[in-house]
């Protein structure tokens, strides 16, 4: 499942929220992943707060920046 969710440069509130990575993360197969694409070039602390939010729900989470997107690997 690829996550790429900017309305410009803002992620929007209800893609931030617990139930959001709840639904995802039953989506999800049992071997899937998901990659979410974060943009960190403008909103850095924006990203850093999404991120942690996506720990929360898929503690076996990496990251790998490329360019100015930040691209994280969930389990």
């Amino acid at each position: 499942i690829l996550v790429d969710i900017y309305q410009g440069v803002l992620i929007p509130k209800e893609t931030r929220s617990r139930t959001y990575f709840n639904k995802l993360k039953r989506l999800k197969s049992k071997n899937g992943l998901i990659i979410f694409d974060l943009l960190v070039s403008h909103r850095g602390k924006q990203a850093e707060s999404y991120l942690g939010e996506v720990n929360k729900t898929f503690p076996e989470s990496f990251t790998q920046k490329v360019a100015t997107n930040l691209l994280c690997f969930s389990t």
